[in-house]
């Protein structure tokens, strides 16, 4: 081993393959795991909180798809009964005298 200046004092370091490590003591270890630690569970909150909203996202978007398939559900019936003529069983009655004049049958 052999000293190496940093800072104020000297850190002993050993050879690590072709790179130094520097020798620490457990309560400088202790001390870097628990805020990273902290740190992890800072992160954990802060996802359980996306998650949170992704459901609330999700249960938006379920919403929306099920009143687009009621739009086009009655948008399908309102078709269906205009191409078979029940949409307006009265058309001249609806229309007045307009549709005698446009060809519409008087029923």
């Amino acid at each position: 081993m052999r000293d190496v200046g940093r800072g104020n004092g000297k850190v002993k370091v050993r050879p690590v393959g072709s790179w130094h490590m520097p020798d620490v003591d457990e309560k400088l270890t202790f001390e870097v795991l628990k805020k990273l630690q902290q740190r992890l569970y800072r992160a954990e909150e802060i996802i359980c909180g996306f998650e949170v909203e992704l459901v609330a996202v999700r249960e938006h978007q379920i919403s929306v798809l099920k009143d687009l398939y009621r739009i086009y559900d009655l948008l399908g019936r309102q078709h269906t009964r205009l191409a078979d003529g029940r949409a307006l069983p009265n058309a001249s009655h609806h229309l007045g005298d307009e549709a005698e004049g446009a060809g519409m049958p008087n029923t």
